[in-house]
């Protein structure tokens, strides 16, 4: 972790997203979703790919935070625009079982 936590002080995307993933599995330490959702949104901001799917899927679990669905389709959206095979599924399943625009409540 500490290598990792010297990069994403730095800035670097790939070492926040990372980092957060150590700190939500427990790897080399305790587990916090806490964290791992700070560091996770922080490369997710930058535009990596795979922490803006990391993240919305958090939101999507409520893990290091309240489940918000609204966030988790922006950011599996951003991700699927660049590709991401996985945010692009998740996303269509969002908008097939709560069309954009429908109260989020239930799932």
């Amino acid at each position: 972790r500490r290598l990792f936590g010297l990069a994403a002080e730095q800035g670097h995307a790939e070492a926040q997203y990372n980092l957060g993933t150590m700190y939500a599995n427990g790897q080399g330490g305790l587990v916090s979703y806490a964290e791992a959702r700070r560091l996770i949104r922080l490369a997710a901001k930058q535009g990596y790919t795979m922490a803006q799917y990391c993240l919305g899927m958090m939101c999507v679990n409520g893990e290091g935070g309240p489940v918000n669905y609204a966030e988790a389709r922006r950011l599996f959206g951003l991700a699927a625009e660049q590709g991401h095979a996985e945010a692009q599924y998740s996303l269509g399943e969002m908008h097939l079982r709560q069309p954009e625009g429908q109260e989020e409540g239930r799932r």
